[in-house]
């Protein structure tokens, strides 16, 4: 019975979680949604920058499908 829902609830794992990443990513980088401290955005070249462009490119791969093991392993 539970294999039989394996691959649909993977799926809809894979998807929350890419938008999981999408949301932190764009909060970092595009200041959408607003975050509670009020910075804005962040300097790409800052570590902070780096783990939001991370989090925005992997969580695009990931809810796209491509790379998804290794977009997964980085982020």
């Amino acid at each position: 019975m539970i294999t039989a829902w394996a691959p649909h609830l993977r799926s809809v794992l894979r998807i929350v979680v890419a938008f999981l990443y999408l949301v932190h990513g764009s909060q970092k980088l595009l200041g959408i949604p607003p975050s509670a401290r009020g910075g804005g955005t962040v300097r790409l070249a800052s570590l902070i920058g780096a783990a939001g462009t991370i989090e925005l490119v992997g969580g695009l791969l990931i809810l796209v499908g491509l790379y998804t093991r290794l977009a997964a392993f980085v982020c």
